[in-house]
């Protein structure tokens, strides 16, 4: 039997779509609802280890509210092709193994578009799971719960808990399962950021890439950070479209007397770096409205402030 786990926040949204659609199910299924409409749960993984904690059913499905099922056996069909994988995987109904996209045969937003970049006709293997949905056996649950610690938020969760089961063995499979979905996924808050920074932390002994419904991205600290901070200014600033950015990393030991780059003997590399669009050869041509060529100081710990400082001061200057 299948449990069905869902934190609500709006009861209308829930009864429109995912108790009107289970209500037309063939299949007997046990039905969990932890009501978070006043915000009793600071976290989808507080909540959903609630939630899984008093499930009954041998698999247990984490799903978001505002989901429609386009078949009155998707849940006989659901509990099929489970049982048709390896034992114990962990399924969803989108997910990413590399830079192709997402593969999925979902649809959502208003009005209702493919989900995805890839149309799958079978399960799939992949990296992380879209928090749509994803199917977890008791067994596996009872052993890990989603980390509350990392994911303290409402992102991420099921791609830290992708990521862990890998960690272990367990293998991931993405599932064609016709569903849709009211939210387009599209919101990506500071929250988010914040919660990719220590899933990135988490996991990067492991992986050099994660790849999620939502994006590509770097588990180096660095890279992340470079990453995130052009995402966030290119959001506030438009005109420029192509960044050529040159920062090098440079450690501690670099440094001169008082705990800085300039005055010690790789000094002059860090002049460089930032004189490097002033002194650029100009019969290139290649700096106008839509490339910009620039330069910052090293980057090192230590210094972040200064350095991200820097790096939003070039790029909206």
């Amino acid at each position: 039997m299948l449990s069905i786990i869902c934190v609500l926040n709006n009861k209308d949204i829930l009864d429109k779509y995912l108790l009107n659609s289970l209500e037309k199910q063939t299949e007997v299924y046990d039905l969990v609802l932890v009501d978070n409409s006043n915000k009793q749960f600071a976290s989808a993984s507080e909540a959903l280890n609630y939630g899984g904690a008093l499930a009954k059913g041998d698999y247990l499905i984490f799903i978001h509210q505002d989901v429609i099922f386009k078949s009155e056996t998707f849940l006989k069909d659901l509990e099929k092709k489970i049982l048709e994988l390896p034992k114990d995987s962990i399924i969803g109904c989108a997910g990413v193994k590399g830079r192709d996209g997402v593969m999925t045969t979902i649809s959502h937003g208003n009005p209702p578009r493919f989900a995805g970049n890839i149309k799958i006709k079978k399960a799939e293997k992949c990296q992380t799971l879209d928090e749509v949905l994803i199917g977890v056996s008791k067994k596996v649950f009872s052993r890990m719960k989603f980390d509350s610690t990392i994911c303290d938020g409402w992102h991420l969760y099921a791609v830290d808990y992708c990521l862990s089961a890998a960690e272990i063995g367990i293998p991931i499979y993405v599932l064609p399962l016709d569903i849709f979905h009211l939210s387009s996924g599209s919101s990506m808050d500071s929250y988010y950021y914040e919660i990719l920074r220590k899933v990135a932390s988490k996991h990067q002994k492991k992986v050099k890439t994660i790849y999620t419904t939502m994006g590509t991205w770097p588990t180096s600290k660095i890279k992340l950070e470079i990453l995130l901070f052009v995402i966030i200014l290119k959001k506030r600033n438009e005109v420029i479209s192509i960044y050529q950015i040159f920062i090098e990393p440079k450690g501690d030991q670099f440094k001169d007397n008082l705990g800085r780059f300039e005055n010690s003997k790789e000094g002059w590399k860090q002049k460089f770096l930032l004189e490097i669009e002033g002194k650029a050869d100009t019969d290139l041509k290649l700096e106008n409205k839509y490339f910009k060529l620039i330069g910052l100081p090293f980057y090192n710990e230590k210094l972040k402030k200064e350095f991200e400082e820097a790096l939003e001061n070039k790029i909206l200057s």
